[in-house]
């Protein structure tokens, strides 16, 4: 049995889907941070459970092939990456296994992963960004936190995930603050002004919202502030102030106010349009969601004169990205907001057989009750995957078609086992790379339902021989 602060020879043969290293020591599994396959490493045991532990580097005795050295001078004490000690190709076939791991451990499928879908960008890619504003030095600072605290690390200048104007605009906007004798809100006390700060930017034309998150709900100076700022980055098209006088650690509220500008920047998404304010849901990676988009389109073969029933739709751009004109559209989602952008966003796009309908995607037993019949129906759910209300729903829905996308590969098999076990089949999974250097996958996933009088036709035969002149 390990103990604690015992030092042991470990060899890490597998990555586990939260970023660490496992290897085995006489049977019992170990788990070690910032470690690659293949490293033959002393571990300091730090933790021990009844049937696994945790380390940490003692001493790296030889490196994995894939190590890579860090490019982030913070990696390893800042909690937003995992996997800036290996190689990008390393990750990718980490993640891939994720994906495989859960379907044959969890779901009990045996069915073949395609090979994942890298990011078209490593670093950079992501269009919104939230630091925590803590007074460091007596001058505002954005930060980010340390692995699984509230101590704040400033490193809003270096971090390499979201374009550099993004993190100068941080840095400029809490000189400024500073300079106007702001202070940092102290979650502790409950004194201070300033929370966080909040931004976003478009892939059209990289324009920038930024949005002030503070306790007053106003700043001591907001027209020299507003003035200073869009002097110096005419990428900020706009500027708003949330109030949040709320205690404990919650970021965001739907009290706000627009201080210059219109209040949200443009994007689209797959020629979707979309108005991006200070709380729309809208996907990080936006070269990478195109092509899962892309993908989603492709596996459901979505004809003009079909019905489609798009479940945990969000602001419509799944469903509106891969259906026709002549496609009847019914998206579900629980958020009012969201839906009121899919709705615009539908008749910016003239596209007038899209309904959205606010509430939870439970409401599909109610359109199938009126007697909709979907050919295909689409889900995106949240981690914690479908509610067994929906499974039951679209498993007895009659479509022949289901295109699942997941963020979470072991909720993604849970769901999966539940549909197989009701007469889908499987037709294709592949994997896609939307948060490169985090632990985070995207997979979309293709079911038919095997009828008695339905062939599954595959995408390509295995052996076109009789095709052949004889």
């Amino acid at each position: 049995m390990l103990k604690k602060n015992e030092i042991i020879r470990l060899t890490i043969t597998d990555l586990s889907n939260d970023g660490n290293g496992v290897g085995r020591y006489e049977g019992q599994a170990v788990f070690v941070p910032f470690t690659a396959s293949g490293d033959v490493l002393d571990v300091r045991i730090v933790k021990v459970m009844r049937s696994f532990a945790y380390g940490i580097i003692e001493k790296i005795i030889t490196p994995s092939r894939d190590r890579a050295e860090s490019d982030c001078p913070y990696y390893g004490k800042c909690g937003g990456c995992c996997f800036r000690h290996i190689t990008y190709e390393a990750e990718l076939r980490a993640k891939q296994s994720f994906v495989e791991e859960a379907l044959r451990r969890i779901g009990g499928l045996s069915v073949s992963v395609d090979d994942i879908v890298p990011s078209p960008d490593v670093d950079g890619y992501r269009n919104k960004v939230q630091f925590p504003v803590s007074e460091i030095g007596g001058r505002l600072v954005p930060c980010f936190y340390y692995q699984r605290s509230h101590r704040a690390i400033d490193i809003s200048d270096s971090c390499l995930l979201q374009p550099s104007i993004m993190n100068r605009i941080a840095v400029s906007a809490c000189d400024a603050l500073t300079e106007l004798n702001e202070s940092a809100y102290d979650e502790k006390t409950g004194k201070g002004n300033i929370r966080h700060l909040l931004l976003r930017r478009s892939s059209m034309d990289g324009s920038i919202l930024l949005c002030i998150i503070c306790f007053s709900g106003k700043l001591r100076n907001e027209t020299e502030f507003t003035a200073r700022l869009t002097a110096e980055y005419p990428e900020l098209k706009t500027i708003v102030i949330n109030r949040n006088s709320r205690p404990g650690n919650g970021i965001l509220t739907a009290d706000h106010r627009i201080v210059f500008g219109e209040g949200h920047i443009d994007d689209e998404l797959c020629g979707v349009p979309a108005e991006i304010t200070y709380d729309t849901f809208f996907q990080i990676n936006h070269d990478s969601t195109e092509n899962l988009y892309n993908c989603v389109k492709e596996y459901g073969g979505i004809g003009n004169d079909q019905t489609v029933i798009d479940l945990y739709c969000g602001t419509g751009t799944i469903g509106l990205s891969c259906c026709s004109a002549g496609t009847r559209l019914y998206g579900i989602e629980t958020t009012a907001k969201s839906i009121e952008s899919a709705r615009a966003a539908a008749k910016t796009m003239n596209y007038d057989k899209a309904e959205f309908i606010c509430g939870d995607s439970g409401k599909i037993r109610e359109l199938l009750e009126q007697g909709v019949v979907a050919d295909v129906i689409i889900t995106d759910p949240p981690r914690k995957g479908c509610s067994e209300e929906v499974l039951e729903a679209m498993a007895n829905s009659g479509t022949d078609r289901i295109v699942m996308v997941s963020c979470n590969p072991s909720t993604l098999a849970r769901d999966l086992k539940y549909l197989c076990e009701r007469g889908f089949v499987i037709q294709k999974v592949k994997p896609f790379d939307l948060f490169p250097r985090t632990k985070h996958v995207e997979t979309v996933c293709c079911l038919y339902h095997q009828k008695k009088d339905f062939i599954l036709v595959p995408y390509e035969p295995k052996n076109a021989d009789y095709l052949k002149n004889r």
